[in-house]
């Protein structure tokens, strides 16, 4: 059975359902749109979409193909022999971190997809998640091209050693299995959120340590590897935002104050976790960026993330970027 939405949208306590795989019965291709609760047909039609603005996202995504083995970091493995100890453990656990986040990403689209009803949205989560596998090659790439061969192994393992790695990760996904366990929609409004925050604030934030060793003419491959991981993560947070804000309009529970709150709340506690993590990596010794400019910087995208959905200044006082150079290292040349 489908969950009906009525006018007043999906009501607190209701659990969803998942869409059927192919429904006959289903409404007409541009009756009723709706994010969660439809009664889809689940046919996909490029003609009909319900949502027209997700098939711009669905074929910009398609535009920014590219292939990871395209970069050339044949200087990486000189560079990474040439940073200082901080500076390399530092560059090891940021790569490390962006692999493990968005290998989690990706796995979470295969629990919400099922719940989404309109299958042109379905249509931008399956480009998502498959740039999030190219992005996850390009990290294992870069970690090949940099890393010698009998250190990759502990590299990559390391999660399992540095409690912080660890530790901050299971904190992420503790607040996306929030929907696996209660599939009411609060929790996918939440699950989405905490998804958006970590495409376009957390792992850009993570970026700056990276950015900021290019700037000193180091790992300068990698650096220009992950401008086009972060050109696409920035636009896949652009439509998770949406996202938020077509559910509050289409069910009016998610727009009441307390719901507002808690998501504020939300993106605190995830840009706390964040930023403790890239306060420990890097030791406050990585040259252009000190623990405030990093702090301020990641609640600065994060508010930007929060006007976009509605919500009220997550970050009341923090106006303007303190990373000036950080827009240096957005452009991606085709």
């Amino acid at each position: 059975m489908m969950t009906e939405t009525g006018a007043q949208g999906i009501q607190r306590g209701t659990r969803l359902a998942k869409v059927t795989l192919f429904n006959p019965d289903g409404e007409k291709l541009l009756s009723k749109p709706k994010l969660v609760g439809g009664f889809s047909t689940g046919i996909l039609s490029f003609s009909f979409a319900r949502y027209p603005w997700a098939m711009d996202y669905y074929r910009k995504m398609g535009g920014n193909f590219y292939n990871p083995q395209q970069f050339n970091l044949t200087k990486e493995n000189k560079d990474y022999a040439s940073l200082s100890d901080v500076e390399r453990k530092t560059y090891e656990r940021t790569i490390l971190s962006g692999l493990i986040l968005e290998s989690i990403l990706q796995s979470n689209i295969h629990e919400i997809g099922p719940y989404i009803s309109s299958p042109d949205l379905l249509a931008v989560l399956s480009a998502m998640e498959y740039q999030l596998t190219e992005h996850c090659d390009t990290y294992s790439h870069i970690i090949n091209s940099a890393v010698p061969e009998s250190r990759r192994e502990a590299v990559l393992e390391s999660w399992r050693t540095v409690d912080q790695i660890k530790q901050k990760s299971m904190l992420y996904v503790e607040q996306l299995k929030k929907f696996q366990k209660d599939q009411q929609i609060v929790e996918l409004h939440r699950n989405i959120l905490t998804s958006s925050v970590i495409a376009g604030a957390i792992i850009p934030t993570e970026f700056t340590v990276i950015y900021a060793l290019a700037r000193h003419s180091k790992v300068v491959g990698t650096s220009n590897a992950l401008k086009y991981v972060q050109r696409d993560l920035l636009m896949q947070a652009e439509f998770l935002q949406i996202l938020i804000k077509t559910l509050a309009v289409e069910n009016p529970l998610l727009a009441t104050p307390d719901i507002r709150k808690d998501s504020v709340e939300l993106i605190r506690e995830l840009v706390k976790i964040e930023t403790d993590f890239i306060h420990y990596v890097s030791e406050a010794m990585i040259p252009g960026l000190s623990e405030v400019m990093i702090t301020r910087f990641s609640q600065s995208l994060c508010n930007r993330i929060g006007k976009t959905c509605g919500f009220d200044m997550v970050f009341p006082g923090i106006t303007m970027s303190p990373i000036p150079w950080f827009d240096t290292f957005t452009e991606v040349k085709r």
